[in-house]
Protein backbone atom coordinates (compact mmCIF):
# COMPACT_ATOMS: atom_id res chain seq x y z
CA UNK A 1 0.00 0.00 0.00
CA UNK A 2 1.36 3.36 -1.01
CA UNK A 3 1.52 6.11 1.60
CA UNK A 4 2.50 9.76 1.32
CA UNK A 5 4.63 11.12 4.15
CA UNK A 6 6.50 14.31 4.84
CA UNK A 7 9.89 14.50 6.49
CA UNK A 8 9.72 17.70 8.51
CA UNK A 9 12.21 19.86 10.34
CA UNK A 10 15.55 18.82 8.96
CA UNK A 11 17.66 21.04 11.16
CA UNK A 12 21.10 21.88 9.79
CA UNK A 13 24.00 23.17 11.83
CA UNK A 14 26.04 25.41 9.53
CA UNK A 15 29.54 26.08 10.78
CA UNK A 16 31.98 28.00 8.62
CA UNK A 17 35.66 27.29 8.45
CA UNK A 18 36.57 27.45 12.17
CA UNK A 19 39.34 29.92 12.79
CA UNK A 20 42.95 30.01 11.69
CA UNK A 21 46.38 30.05 13.16
CA UNK A 22 46.45 33.00 15.55
CA UNK A 23 49.91 34.46 15.03
CA UNK A 24 49.55 36.72 18.05
CA UNK A 25 48.77 34.36 20.89
CA UNK A 26 48.92 30.85 19.45
CA UNK A 27 45.24 30.00 19.98
CA UNK A 28 44.24 26.66 18.51
CA UNK A 29 41.08 26.56 16.38
CA UNK A 30 37.90 24.76 17.28
CA UNK A 31 37.28 21.35 15.77
CA UNK A 32 35.55 21.36 12.39
CA UNK A 33 31.90 20.36 12.72
CA UNK A 34 29.45 18.73 10.35
CA UNK A 35 26.42 20.74 9.17
CA UNK A 36 24.27 17.76 10.15
CA UNK A 37 25.43 17.19 13.74
CA UNK A 38 22.02 18.22 15.12
CA UNK A 39 19.86 16.85 12.33
CA UNK A 40 16.78 14.86 13.25
CA UNK A 41 13.86 13.48 11.27
CA UNK A 42 10.22 13.81 12.25
CA UNK A 43 7.70 11.73 10.31
CA UNK A 44 4.17 12.98 9.80
CA UNK A 45 1.52 10.97 7.97
CA UNK A 46 -0.66 12.91 5.53
CA UNK A 47 -3.52 11.88 3.31
CA UNK A 48 -3.73 12.53 -0.41
CA UNK A 49 -0.98 13.53 -2.79
CA UNK A 50 0.81 16.64 -3.87
CA UNK A 51 1.04 18.13 -7.33
CA UNK A 52 4.04 16.60 -9.10
CA UNK A 53 6.85 19.20 -9.06
CA UNK A 54 8.59 20.08 -12.30
CA UNK A 55 12.37 20.33 -12.68
CA UNK A 56 13.45 23.42 -14.64
CA UNK A 57 16.60 23.10 -16.73
CA UNK A 58 19.25 25.79 -16.13
CA UNK A 59 22.63 25.77 -17.90
CA UNK A 60 23.92 28.91 -16.17
CA UNK A 61 27.21 28.73 -14.28
CA UNK A 62 26.77 30.25 -10.83
CA UNK A 63 30.37 29.84 -9.69
CA UNK A 64 33.54 27.76 -9.77
CA UNK A 65 32.42 25.35 -7.04
CA UNK A 66 28.86 25.18 -8.40
CA UNK A 67 30.21 23.72 -11.63
CA UNK A 68 31.66 20.76 -9.71
CA UNK A 69 28.35 19.69 -8.13
CA UNK A 70 26.02 16.93 -9.22
CA UNK A 71 22.63 17.83 -10.68
CA UNK A 72 20.69 17.48 -7.42
CA UNK A 73 23.21 19.48 -5.41
CA UNK A 74 23.10 22.14 -8.12
CA UNK A 75 19.33 22.30 -7.69
CA UNK A 76 19.75 22.99 -3.95
CA UNK A 77 22.47 25.62 -4.52
CA UNK A 78 20.60 27.33 -7.36
CA UNK A 79 17.26 27.63 -5.59
CA UNK A 80 18.69 29.06 -2.37
CA UNK A 81 21.11 31.38 -4.18
CA UNK A 82 18.42 32.86 -6.42
CA UNK A 83 15.92 33.35 -3.55
CA UNK A 84 18.26 33.82 -0.60
CA UNK A 85 16.19 36.55 1.05
CA UNK A 86 12.84 34.78 0.71
CA UNK A 87 11.36 33.56 3.99
CA UNK A 88 8.17 32.05 2.56
CA UNK A 89 9.71 28.71 1.66
CA UNK A 90 12.04 28.04 -1.24
CA UNK A 91 11.06 25.00 -3.35
CA UNK A 92 13.91 22.78 -4.54
CA UNK A 93 13.06 20.22 -7.23
CA UNK A 94 15.53 17.45 -8.09
CA UNK A 95 16.36 16.35 -11.61
CA UNK A 96 16.60 12.76 -10.35
CA UNK A 97 14.54 11.81 -7.27
CA UNK A 98 16.44 10.54 -4.25
CA UNK A 99 15.54 6.90 -3.68
CA UNK A 100 16.32 4.97 -0.50
CA UNK A 101 15.69 1.21 -0.46
CA UNK A 102 15.60 -0.08 3.09
CA UNK A 103 15.48 -3.78 3.84
CA UNK A 104 13.03 -4.98 6.47
CA UNK A 105 15.97 -5.99 8.65
CA UNK A 106 17.35 -2.42 8.54
CA UNK A 107 14.13 -0.49 9.10
CA UNK A 108 15.43 0.81 12.45
CA UNK A 109 18.23 2.54 10.51
CA UNK A 110 15.86 4.26 8.10
CA UNK A 111 16.27 7.70 9.64
CA UNK A 112 20.05 7.49 9.55
CA UNK A 113 20.08 6.27 5.95
CA UNK A 114 17.81 9.10 4.80
CA UNK A 115 19.78 11.64 6.85
CA UNK A 116 23.07 10.50 5.34
CA UNK A 117 21.73 10.56 1.79
CA UNK A 118 20.25 14.03 2.14
CA UNK A 119 23.43 15.41 3.72
CA UNK A 120 25.53 14.23 0.78
CA UNK A 121 23.28 16.30 -1.51
CA UNK A 122 22.61 19.39 0.58
CA UNK A 123 25.88 19.98 2.39
CA UNK A 124 28.21 20.34 -0.64
CA UNK A 125 25.58 22.63 -2.20
CA UNK A 126 25.63 24.92 0.83
CA UNK A 127 29.43 24.81 0.99
CA UNK A 128 29.78 25.71 -2.67
CA UNK A 129 27.21 28.51 -2.53
CA UNK A 130 28.71 30.22 0.52
CA UNK A 131 32.24 30.16 -0.90
CA UNK A 132 31.27 31.10 -4.45
CA UNK A 133 29.19 33.97 -3.04
CA UNK A 134 30.64 35.14 0.29
CA UNK A 135 28.34 38.18 0.27
CA UNK A 136 25.56 35.81 1.43
CA UNK A 137 26.16 35.80 5.17
CA UNK A 138 22.72 36.15 6.70
CA UNK A 139 21.28 32.60 6.51
CA UNK A 140 20.88 31.08 9.97
CA UNK A 141 21.46 27.36 10.45
CA UNK A 142 21.19 27.39 14.23
CA UNK A 143 20.07 23.98 15.55
CA UNK A 144 17.23 25.42 17.62
CA UNK A 145 15.86 28.40 15.69
CA UNK A 146 17.58 28.34 12.31
CA UNK A 147 16.53 27.49 8.77
CA UNK A 148 14.93 24.11 8.07
CA UNK A 149 14.22 21.77 5.18
CA UNK A 150 10.77 20.21 4.62
CA UNK A 151 11.07 17.05 2.53
CA UNK A 152 8.18 15.73 0.43
CA UNK A 153 8.50 11.96 0.12
CA UNK A 154 6.68 8.87 -1.11
CA UNK A 155 6.98 5.71 0.94
CA UNK A 156 6.19 2.21 -0.35
CA UNK A 157 6.45 -1.03 1.62
CA UNK A 158 6.27 -4.39 -0.13
CA UNK A 159 4.84 -7.63 1.21
CA UNK A 160 8.22 -8.64 2.67
CA UNK A 161 8.50 -5.46 4.71
CA UNK A 162 11.14 -3.83 2.51
CA UNK A 163 10.62 -0.08 2.20
CA UNK A 164 11.39 2.41 -0.57
CA UNK A 165 11.43 6.14 0.20
CA UNK A 166 11.47 8.48 -2.81
CA UNK A 167 12.19 12.21 -2.39
CA UNK A 168 11.38 14.48 -5.31
CA UNK A 169 11.25 17.90 -3.68
CA UNK A 170 12.61 19.84 -0.72
CA UNK A 171 11.33 23.13 0.66
CA UNK A 172 13.90 25.34 2.37
CA UNK A 173 12.44 27.55 5.07
CA UNK A 174 14.98 30.35 5.46
CA UNK A 175 15.58 32.14 8.74
CA UNK A 176 17.85 35.12 9.16
CA UNK A 177 20.63 35.18 11.71
CA UNK A 178 19.58 36.70 15.03
CA UNK A 179 18.80 40.39 14.84
CA UNK A 180 18.89 40.60 11.03
CA UNK A 181 16.06 41.86 8.83
CA UNK A 182 15.78 42.54 5.12
CA UNK A 183 16.44 46.21 5.90
CA UNK A 184 19.59 45.56 7.93
CA UNK A 185 20.85 43.10 5.32
CA UNK A 186 20.39 45.72 2.60
CA UNK A 187 22.24 48.29 4.72
CA UNK A 188 25.14 45.87 5.22
CA UNK A 189 25.31 45.13 1.50
CA UNK A 190 25.34 48.85 0.73
CA UNK A 191 28.19 49.32 3.22
CA UNK A 192 30.18 46.53 1.56
CA UNK A 193 29.65 48.14 -1.85
CA UNK A 194 30.84 51.48 -0.46
CA UNK A 195 33.98 49.78 0.84
CA UNK A 196 34.58 48.18 -2.56
CA UNK A 197 34.21 51.55 -4.29
CA UNK A 198 36.57 53.11 -1.76
CA UNK A 199 39.11 50.38 -2.44
CA UNK A 200 39.10 51.30 -6.11
CA UNK A 201 39.08 55.07 -5.64
CA UNK A 202 42.84 55.32 -6.17
CA UNK A 203 42.78 53.17 -9.32
CA UNK A 204 42.74 54.86 -12.71
CA UNK A 205 41.25 51.83 -14.43
CA UNK A 206 44.29 51.42 -16.64
CA UNK A 207 46.29 49.26 -14.24
CA UNK A 208 46.99 45.63 -15.00
CA UNK A 209 45.92 42.93 -12.59
CA UNK A 210 49.17 43.06 -10.64
CA UNK A 211 48.77 46.70 -9.62
CA UNK A 212 45.05 46.30 -9.03
CA UNK A 213 45.56 43.29 -6.76
CA UNK A 214 48.32 45.07 -4.88
CA UNK A 215 46.05 48.05 -4.25
CA UNK A 216 43.14 45.84 -3.19
CA UNK A 217 45.31 43.89 -0.75
CA UNK A 218 46.74 47.09 0.72
CA UNK A 219 43.21 48.40 1.20
CA UNK A 220 42.06 45.21 2.92
CA UNK A 221 45.06 45.01 5.23
CA UNK A 222 44.78 48.69 6.18
CA UNK A 223 41.11 48.23 6.99
CA UNK A 224 41.07 44.90 8.85
CA UNK A 225 42.80 43.67 11.99
CA UNK A 226 43.08 39.95 12.73
CA UNK A 227 40.64 39.46 15.60
CA UNK A 228 39.37 36.06 16.69
CA UNK A 229 36.00 36.02 18.43
CA UNK A 230 34.61 39.15 16.77
CA UNK A 231 30.92 39.01 15.86
CA UNK A 232 31.50 38.82 12.09
CA UNK A 233 35.09 37.57 12.10
CA UNK A 234 34.28 34.82 9.58
CA UNK A 235 32.43 37.15 7.19
CA UNK A 236 33.54 39.57 4.50
CA UNK A 237 31.51 42.19 6.38
CA UNK A 238 33.79 41.70 9.38
CA UNK A 239 36.84 42.66 7.35
CA UNK A 240 35.32 45.35 5.12
CA UNK A 241 32.89 47.02 7.54
CA UNK A 242 33.83 46.15 11.13
CA UNK A 243 37.57 45.98 10.55
CA UNK A 244 37.87 42.71 12.49
CA UNK A 245 38.25 39.30 10.87
CA UNK A 246 40.06 35.97 10.85
CA UNK A 247 41.45 34.16 7.82
CA UNK A 248 38.21 33.21 6.09
CA UNK A 249 36.87 36.72 6.69
CA UNK A 250 39.95 38.09 4.92
CA UNK A 251 39.65 35.54 2.10
CA UNK A 252 35.95 36.23 1.56
CA UNK A 253 36.51 39.99 1.55
CA UNK A 254 39.37 39.67 -0.92
CA UNK A 255 37.22 37.60 -3.26
CA UNK A 256 34.49 40.26 -3.21
CA UNK A 257 37.07 42.92 -4.04
CA UNK A 258 38.42 40.82 -6.91
CA UNK A 259 34.91 40.03 -8.18
CA UNK A 260 34.14 43.75 -8.34
CA UNK A 261 37.13 44.30 -10.61
CA UNK A 262 36.52 41.16 -12.69
CA UNK A 263 39.63 39.32 -11.55
CA UNK A 264 39.05 35.55 -11.30
CA UNK A 265 39.43 34.67 -7.63
CA UNK A 266 38.69 31.63 -5.46
CA UNK A 267 38.53 31.06 -1.72
CA UNK A 268 40.72 28.08 -0.89
CA UNK A 269 40.14 25.94 2.20
CA UNK A 270 42.70 23.72 3.84
CA UNK A 271 45.29 23.73 6.59
CA UNK A 272 48.39 25.81 7.14
CA UNK A 273 51.56 25.25 9.13
CA UNK A 274 53.16 28.05 11.09
CA UNK A 275 55.47 27.89 14.13
CA UNK A 276 55.16 24.08 14.07
CA UNK A 277 51.37 24.30 14.43
CA UNK A 278 48.88 23.14 11.81
CA UNK A 279 45.36 24.49 11.78
CA UNK A 280 42.42 25.15 9.42
CA UNK A 281 43.13 28.12 7.18
CA UNK A 282 41.73 29.98 4.17
CA UNK A 283 43.42 32.02 1.46
CA UNK A 284 42.86 32.90 -2.21
CA UNK A 285 43.87 31.81 -5.68
CA UNK A 286 43.73 34.41 -8.47
CA UNK A 287 44.15 33.98 -12.20
CA UNK A 288 46.51 36.39 -13.94
CA UNK A 289 46.78 37.56 -17.55
CA UNK A 290 49.06 34.66 -18.39
CA UNK A 291 46.16 32.28 -17.68
CA UNK A 292 47.87 30.73 -14.65
CA UNK A 293 46.74 30.67 -11.03
CA UNK A 294 48.70 32.18 -8.14
CA UNK A 295 48.13 32.29 -4.38
CA UNK A 296 47.55 35.32 -2.17
CA UNK A 297 47.32 34.98 1.62
CA UNK A 298 46.21 38.44 2.72
CA UNK A 299 45.90 37.27 6.34
CA UNK A 300 49.58 36.41 6.57
CA UNK A 301 50.51 39.47 4.50
CA UNK A 302 48.71 41.85 6.86
CA UNK A 303 51.36 44.19 8.18
CA UNK A 304 49.06 47.14 8.82
CA UNK A 305 48.78 50.11 6.49
CA UNK A 306 51.14 48.58 3.93
CA UNK A 307 50.69 44.87 3.18
CA UNK A 308 53.67 42.54 2.99
CA UNK A 309 54.28 40.70 -0.28
CA UNK A 310 55.70 37.43 1.09
CA UNK A 311 52.47 35.60 0.20
CA UNK A 312 51.43 37.81 -2.73
CA UNK A 313 50.97 36.11 -6.10
CA UNK A 314 53.16 33.18 -5.11
CA UNK A 315 53.48 29.82 -6.79
CA UNK A 316 53.66 26.37 -5.28
CA UNK A 317 57.44 26.47 -5.48
CA UNK A 318 57.93 29.99 -4.15
CA UNK A 319 60.20 30.07 -1.09
CA UNK A 320 58.12 31.81 1.59
CA UNK A 321 59.56 30.40 4.82
CA UNK A 322 63.06 29.78 6.09
CA UNK A 323 61.92 26.67 7.93
CA UNK A 324 59.35 25.22 5.50
CA UNK A 325 60.72 26.47 2.21
CA UNK A 326 58.18 26.36 -0.61
CA UNK A 327 54.68 27.79 -0.27
CA UNK A 328 53.18 24.36 -0.88
CA UNK A 329 54.89 23.12 2.30
CA UNK A 330 53.01 25.58 4.51
CA UNK A 331 49.62 25.75 2.75
CA UNK A 332 47.71 22.50 2.14
CA UNK A 333 44.40 22.75 0.23
CA UNK A 334 42.04 19.89 1.05
CA UNK A 335 38.93 20.81 -0.92
CA UNK A 336 36.59 20.61 2.11
CA UNK A 337 34.82 23.63 3.56
CA UNK A 338 33.29 21.50 6.31
CA UNK A 339 33.45 17.99 7.74
CA UNK A 340 30.76 16.73 5.40
CA UNK A 341 30.80 13.29 3.82
CA UNK A 342 31.21 14.23 0.17
CA UNK A 343 34.05 14.24 -2.40
CA UNK A 344 36.37 17.22 -1.97
CA UNK A 345 36.21 20.14 -4.36
CA UNK A 346 39.04 20.43 -6.87
CA UNK A 347 41.22 23.53 -7.11
CA UNK A 348 43.03 24.73 -10.23
CA UNK A 349 46.70 23.82 -10.49
CA UNK A 350 48.88 26.48 -8.92
CA UNK A 351 51.78 27.88 -10.93
CA UNK A 352 55.14 26.68 -9.66
CA UNK A 353 56.69 30.15 -9.98
CA UNK A 354 55.79 33.47 -8.42
CA UNK A 355 54.11 36.00 -10.69
CA UNK A 356 56.58 38.81 -11.37
CA UNK A 357 55.70 42.50 -11.40
CA UNK A 358 55.32 43.61 -15.01
CA UNK A 359 58.17 45.56 -16.56
CA UNK A 360 55.63 47.56 -18.56
CA UNK A 361 52.08 48.60 -17.59
CA UNK A 362 49.66 45.86 -18.47
CA UNK A 363 52.42 43.43 -19.43
CA UNK A 364 53.76 40.43 -17.56
CA UNK A 365 56.83 38.25 -17.29
CA UNK A 366 57.56 35.07 -15.44
CA UNK A 367 60.92 34.47 -13.86
CA UNK A 368 62.15 31.24 -12.32
CA UNK A 369 63.02 31.41 -8.67
CA UNK A 370 65.70 29.63 -6.76
CA UNK A 371 64.36 26.51 -5.08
Amino acid sequence: MKKIISLLSLLLLLVTLPGCLDTLNGLLPEETKDFFNNLYLQYEQSAGGEEEPVFVEDQTSYGYYYDQLGDNSKAVYRAIYLQNQCCDGIPIVFRQPLTFRIAASEIERADDMVRSGISRIVQPALDAMLYDHPEINWISMDAETGSTFRISSRKETDEDGNTTVTIKKLTFQLCYKSGLTQESIAESQDAIQEAILLAGSTLSGEEGRYDTLSALQNFLCSRAVYTSGAARAHDAAGALIDGTAVCDGYAKAFKLLCDAYEIPCLIVAGTATQSSQEAPHAWNYVQMEDGKWYAIDSTWNDGGEEADDTYFLVGAGTVTSMSLGHFENSHHPNGKFSAGDYPPFAFPELSFFRYSEPLLPGGWIREAEEA
